[in-house]
């Protein structure tokens, strides 16, 4: 977890590892809510 910075409004970012039925790696990640004019 991120305390409050200067930068994004988030407190936490994940990404998810998973692989699809043919074995194909997919990522899937927080998007990101920067601050204005980030």
């Amino acid at each position: 977890n991120f305390s409050p910075n200067p930068y994004f409004e988030d407190t936490k970012l994940t990404k998810t590892y998973y692989f699809d039925e043919e074995g194909v790696p997919k990522i899937t990640g927080t998007t990101i809510r920067w601050k204005d004019g980030m």
